[in-house]
């Protein structure tokens, strides 16, 4: 198992810091200390506003270039599902706004909203096939 060094950590906040990067997180195994061979590294972030895809990628070579690793980017501000829950329960790189930390915990429970509307939606629309009497 392999884990980021901590000289390592320390380029990568500075080079998400460069790029206007608020608040970062590392999940995953390389949040873990868990990484094989063949681990990307996941990091999770928050601007002042959503990345483009443009920015993303800035990010990813930046990073990239720096763990010597393939790197996956989550913006806090639009993912959803589990890799955003996960991305909360990882380890924070650092935060230079207590807003931009809050804006993504808050989002967090309107994703749960969203997502539990949606599973009673389905069921609504099902249960009249599942329950037949």
């Amino acid at each position: 198992m392999e884990r980021l060094l901590p000289d390592q950590i320390e380029q990568v906040r500075n080079a998400l810091r460069a790029r206007g990067i608020l608040y970062a997180r590392l999940f995953g195994s390389a949040a873990r200390g868990a990484m094989s061979f063949d681990s990307d590294v996941d990091l999770a972030v928050s601007a002042d506003a959503p990345l483009t895809s443009q920015q993303k990628r800035e990010l990813i070579e930046d990073v990239s270039a720096i763990v010597l690793r393939p790197v996956d980017v989550v913006d806090f501000r639009t993912a959803h599902g589990a890799v955003f829950d996960e991305a909360l329960d990882g380890h924070e790189l650092f935060c230079d706004s207590e807003e931009a930390k809050a804006e993504a915990q808050y989002r967090r429970v309107t994703v749960i909203q969203d997502d539990l509307e949606f599973a009673r939606q389905a069921f609504d629309s099902a249960k009249h096939r599942m329950f037949v009497p």
